[in-house]
């Protein structure tokens, strides 16, 4: 655990710095294009994994392990051939203006690979329980993009950036992945298998829209603000993060109950102690918002509060969704994902374009709040039978 979050603790102050670096890079208009660009392709990603990410963390409870990262290579390199596809089929027909907008997409989408890549890999590592490895990596990663940074803050580098985030996940995951796949698990297998993993997985991906929808809805620059706010979550969560990443594994491999509960409850108090320090915090936002994404994004202010507020409820809920992927997922807890997900995304679209950026502070914390109760019923309903 303390291998774990160290690293994570210090990928995620590099990832800030890219946050920052990249906002004042590409400024207002550009970052809205890059974040609707990169959530778009996340969810995309996350759709064609089908759930084999969620289910290689906890590689341990599963039997044919070579033949599900035989299956996870293969439905990764299908995901990337396609996105490759898409976006020469975007700029051959002339959607995108010629010149640094065309270059933007495209490392757009590199970035979003190696971010989807990067964290599958993070979690084959940590299910295999390799943790030195797994947060090298993942530290290695955010370095190299800041190294561009040190020849100004420019459109080009900024571009570099993206595309040694992009490359180097990308490279990283197939590395790991094709040294221990074997014969892939066959295809109606992983469907059947991975339907409640799948729908998990399904709700965040969807939610990742909110920025394209609001794009949509309120414009670029709106959508540039929700986008740079809602990134800062991602070091927000490392603890519980790392924390998970610990405890599915070895909840996974222990068939103690007892055991299993008291790694469940520990994880939990943790979350509960992150979300108290995130509802403390979230007055500072003003102060947060200008130190980290600069002038130009001082509207996103309300935005930065909501965002550290839900952080809060989310870390509890990772914690009960570790507790469901160690044991046993429930269709409930999947369909509960998804509606809470499509209701953020239509929340985010229509609220954040008639009130702007106090109506999205009002939305992220609701539709936590929502997701967090709907997981602690189902758990309260299913814990004595996946104990």
């Amino acid at each position: 655990m303390a291998i774990s979050f160290g690293g994570r603790a210090g990928a995620a102050v590099a990832q800030a710095f890219l946050l920052a670096l990249l906002a004042r890079s590409l400024g207002v208009d550009d970052f809205g294009t890059y974040a609707v660009t990169y959530a778009t392709c996340m969810f995309g990603f996350g759709v064609l994994d089908y759930g084999l990410t969620v289910r290689a963390l906890a590689a341990r409870g599963i039997e044919d392990v070579r033949g599900l990262f035989g299956a996870l290579a293969i439905f990764k390199a299908a995901a990337f051939l396609l996105a490759m596809v898409v976006v020469a089929i975007i700029l051959s027909t002339g959607l995108v203006a010629s010149g640094p907008p065309q270059l933007l997409l495209f490392v757009s989408v590199l970035s979003a690979a190696g971010d989807a890549f990067g964290n599958t890999s993070l979690v084959i590592q940590q299910g295999e329980r390799r943790t030195w490895s797994a947060t090298g990596w993942q530290l290695i990663r955010r370095l190299l993009a800041l190294i561009p940074f040190a020849f100004g803050l420019t459109l080009t580098t900024a571009f570099a950036c993206l595309a040694i985030l992009g490359i180097s996940g990308v490279v990283i995951f197939f590395v790991l992945a094709i040294r221990r796949a074997g014969r892939p698990t066959p295809l109606m297998s992983i469907l059947r298998a991975n339907h409640s993993s799948f729908l998990v997985g399904l709700g965040p991906n969807i939610a990742q829209l909110d920025s394209a929808a609001l794009g949509a809805t309120a414009g670029a620059q709106v959508a540039g603000l929700y986008g740079a706010s809602t990134r800062l979550a991602a070091p927000m969560n490392l603890v519980v993060v790392s924390m998970m990443q610990v405890a599915v594994p070895e909840m996974a491999g222990d068939t103690d109950p007892n055991r299993r509960a008291q790694i469940f409850r520990a994880s939990r108090r943790t979350a509960l102690g992150l979300a108290a320090a995130f509802l403390l915090g979230s007055p500072l936002a003003p102060v947060i918002t200008e130190i980290m994404l600069g002038d130009q994004f001082g509207e996103a202010a309300p935005i930065v509060g909501g965002v550290m507020v839900a952080a809060g409820f989310i870390a509890i809920s990772q914690a009960y969704l570790g507790w469901f992927n160690a044991t046993h997922i429930p269709k409930s807890v999947g369909y509960s994902m998804l509606c809470s997900a499509v209701l953020r995304v239509i929340a985010c679209a229509t609220i954040g374009a008639i009130w702007g950026p106090w109506g999205l502070a009002l939305v992220l914390p609701v539709t936590a709040v929502l997701t967090l109760t709907a997981l602690h019923i189902i758990w309260l309903r299913t814990r004595s039978t996946m104990a």
